[in-house]
């Protein structure tokens, strides 16, 4: 997931990848402060780790787009070359509707908890 900041001098937001699941792991990882050079103005400057957040992935969208674009082919397959009856139509269809939905819901809800699990806690309270 991407950690964001936002620069001080410019206010141009940029963004690292990163694994860490909480700002401790961060810290622990990679100290209590942590090095990066601004995209905007190229200023370099430590930021503490309770100054960086993270956002939700726009790759989830992405996957269940991909995914109904790819079922939609393979409805029109089965439906027009095995020639299906009503009842069977009936459950790709949902079949095809409801897949990518759940996806989508599943994916989403588990990057909204990592996202307010990192933004919640912070390692030092002021």
């Amino acid at each position: 997931m991407n950690l964001y900041r936002s620069c001080p001098f410019c206010q141009k937001e940029s963004h690292q990848i990163d694994f860490s699941d909480n700002r401790v792991d961060l810290a622990m990882k990679r100290g209590d402060e942590i090095e990066y050079t601004c995209s905007g103005c190229g200023e370099r400057m430590a930021y503490p780790v309770d100054f960086l957040y993270r956002k939700p992935s726009r790759w989830i969208k992405l996957i269940s787009i991909l995914l109904f674009l790819l079922g939609v082919p393979v409805l029109f397959y089965l439906t027009t070359y095995h020639h299906l009856d009503g009842e069977q139509v009936t459950y790709f269809l949902s079949g095809l509707t409801v897949a990518p939905i759940t996806v989508y819901l599943i994916l989403k809800e588990g990057d909204k908890m990592r996202v307010a699990r990192f933004n919640e806690h912070f390692f030092k309270t002021s």
